[in-house]
């Protein structure tokens, strides 16, 4: 999403709070992941960008985003187009 309005909105980082009480607790959680067709462009969205400047990401496809956050950790490489999370981490804090 960061890529489609460049960075105006950033993701939140994922926390889990257990539940209240004494003793164990029994928690469940299913994990659902959503990616876009695989060729897909994924771009920066007109208005989102001000004039004369240009967008933070380079336009990329779904699956080669995919795939590049799949096999950077894999592979030891930096994901393009990604930035850290060192703000997002201090924020939580």
């Amino acid at each position: 999403m960061a890529a489609q309005v460049d960075a105006a909105c950033r993701a939140s980082g994922f926390r889990v709070v257990p539940p209240a009480g004494e003793g164990p607790a029994l928690r469940r959680s299913a994990a659902f992941f959503l990616d876009g067709n695989y060729d897909a462009v994924v771009s920066c969205l007109p208005g989102c960008v001000a004039e004369g400047q240009s967008p933070q990401y380079a336009p990329v496809t779904a699956g080669d985003h995919l795939l590049a956050k799949l096999l950077g950790p894999r592979t030891l490489t930096a994901t393009e187009g990604v930035g850290d999370d060192d703000d997002r981490i201090a924020a939580l804090r």
